[in-house]
């Protein structure tokens, strides 16, 4: 483009990609490239602008897409000229939405079935009170009495349709150890903001497993932040994260110095105790339905300090090592 976004060059990808019938040599793109035009108008002539952005552009007719552009602006003011490469991310925008969409379903099915679970257990309570009223002479065979059965076990049996899940992410093929590399460059700086420190025990060759990378994320998320709540309190501000493996299983371990755990009996409850600092309850049941979609479990380890949680995955069918570092 020359300093009035007018296009000097363009190569027959960027006719296609702005919608254009005809060459776009002599067209003019500030509408279809405003980034551009704002770039061309820095009064800065001393210098070469050489950079990248992300945001959105418009074809021809209008539609707005998103793009990826490297460019730089040269020339003296008045004459300058800007050399783009431009990149249309419509593609992994959709696909990015359409899997966050997913894994938003995926946790309100987990949701839902925990709540149903809660329901049933009450409604299974209920109805042994119900029955124990109905053994008393006075009150058996009451209108309100067969009634309120009726609408327990009613209850019950909605609660107990189940959300069928999907198969998808238990039959995907995760490779762990990039899981571990992103939760490092995640947690790491919140530990070392309050002077602690994470040690990493992991195996150079780790296979892959049959889980969802997403949901893994998120289990060790869940853990390392409820760790880092936990130190904050007392103790000292050491996490370690180790990695075992066999033919069968991925063995994942966190264990913190903290002050340990109050409630132990408590931990996976579907509401959280009482104390709010614990940092545990919907996100630990999350979590351990998280594991257990795809045939793992979370688990809490018993020990004299600190806390210490297990995540078992399982291995993928292929089983095919992983060397940490390579593709």
């Amino acid at each position: 483009m020359d300093a009035g976004t007018t296009v000097v060059a363009a190569n027959r990808a960027a006719q296609q990609m702005l919608a254009a019938e005809t060459p776009l040599t002599g067209r003019q793109l500030a509408d279809c490239f405003p980034m551009f035009a704002h770039a061309l108008q820095v009064g800065i002539a001393d210098r070469v602008i050489r950079t990248s952005v992300t945001g959105w552009a418009r074809r021809l007719d209008g539609q707005p897409f998103p793009v990826q552009a490297w460019f730089s602006v040269y020339g003296e003011p008045g004459t300058r000229g800007l050399a783009a490469i431009v990149v249309d991310m419509s593609e992994e925008v959709r696909d990015r939405e359409r899997e966050h969409f997913q894994h938003l379903l995926n946790y309100n099915r987990l949701l839902a079935s925990a709540v149903s679970h809660e329901i049933r257990n009450l409604c299974a309570a209920i109805i042994v009170a119900s029955s124990n009223l109905g053994a008393r002479h006075e009150l058996r065979g009451t209108p309100d009495l067969e009634a309120l059965v009726r609408l327990v076990r009613g209850l019950k049996e909605l609660a107990s349709l189940e959300l069928a899940g999907s198969r998808t992410d238990a039959e995907r093929s995760t490779d762990i150890a990039t899981v571990i590399d992103q939760l490092r460059v995640v947690v790491e700086p919140d530990w070392e903001e309050i002077g602690g420190r994470v040690t990493w025990e992991v195996p150079s060759v780790l296979p892959k497993v049959a889980a969802d990378a997403h949901g893994l994320l998120q289990i060790f998320l869940n853990l390392c932040q409820n760790s880092l709540r936990a130190v904050s309190r007392g103790g000292s501000p050491r996490l370690t994260v180790s990695v075992q493996t066999d033919e069968e299983d991925v063995v994942v371990t966190f264990t913190d110095a903290g002050p340990g755990i109050a409630h132990p009996d408590r931990l996976f409850q579907l509401h959280p105790p009482d104390s709010a600092s614990e940092g545990s309850g919907l996100g630990l049941y999350i979590s351990r339905a998280l594991a257990r979609s795809f045939g793992g479990e979370l688990a809490s380890v018993p020990q004299a300090e600190g806390a210490r949680f297990q995540v078992v995955i399982p291995v993928a069918g292929d089983g095919r090592a992983i060397q940490r570092g390579t593709a």
